[in-house]
């Protein structure tokens, strides 16, 4: 019995895109159903790679929003002080 490689498995969000990408490559107005196979599984891949620049994009917009509101964190202490010191004068 011969053993297959699979390689690794998909993300959820990869598996959602690459689902996505099937339905926008098949479902393409200007060419149908006359779209042949290579074709078919070039523009497939080349909107998955649209979709996920998109979504790692999204993620970087996250991961800096996290960073922004994790410093306000650190720096509400500081500027609450700041804000009595300068009541108190």
């Amino acid at each position: 019995m011969s053993t297959i490689f699979r390689g690794s498995r998909y993300t959820r969000t990869e598996d959602y895109l690459v689902c996505k990408a099937f339905i926008a490559a098949s479902e393409d107005p200007f060419v149908g159903t006359a779209q042949k196979g290579k074709d078919f599984w070039k523009k497939m891949h080349e909107k998955y790679r649209e979709l996920l620049s998109q979504q790692l994009h999204l993620a970087q917009l996250k991961y800096s929003l996290a960073i922004a509101d994790a410093r306000l964190l650190i720096l509400e202490p500081v500027i609450e002080e700041r804000n009595q010191e300068f009541h108190l004068v």
